[in-house]
């Protein structure tokens, strides 16, 4: 359901720029194709989270494909500042947690970007998560390689 706009500024929506000229030969480098989708998705998602916050929300994308996270979400007025990272994940909803690299939990607590909402979104499905503090990442388990942080779809 949208926030109501009671006669207030409306907020900027920033959407992240997309080069069209870096996926004219996809041959060459199959990462300017991820990057080229990923800016379309979380551009999606910007446009669908200011127009259901109907201008309350200053949305605004961190640039470049290996940020932090990829939107910030700001009120200024009324002291609101959360992240948003999007991990967007083609096929079949099959698998009882949702993944996040270690490197991106380490530079988001680095990084101070609290409080940070991760979305997992597989198809229709979604599940939202939040990273608050430095616990998180002793709360989750590792994979084996120790690279990622499993996350159990239950605590969503």
């Amino acid at each position: 359901m949208p926030i109501e706009n009671n006669h207030r500024e409306i907020l900027p929506l920033i959407l992240k720029k997309i080069s069209v000229d870096k996926i004219k030969n996809t041959d060459e480098n199959i990462y300017n194709t991820r990057e080229y989708l990923a800016c379309k998705t979380e551009n999606r998602i910007a446009c669908n989270i200011y127009e259901d916050t109907t201008g309350y929300l200053k949305v605004e994308p961190l640039e470049g494909f290996y940020a932090p996270i990829d939107f910030i979400l700001s009120n200024p007025d009324l002291d609101i500042k959360k992240y948003i990272e999007l991990k967007s994940r083609n096929g079949e909803d099959r698998y009882d947690s949702c993944m996040i690299g270690k490197s991106k939990v380490l530079t988001i607590i680095a990084e101070e970007l609290f409080p940070t909402f991760v979305i997992n979104t597989w198809g229709d499905n979604f599940y939202i998560y939040e990273i608050e503090n430095e616990n998180f990442f002793i709360k989750y388990k590792h994979t084996a390689d120790g690279k990622n942080l499993y996350i159990p779809k239950s605590d969503c």
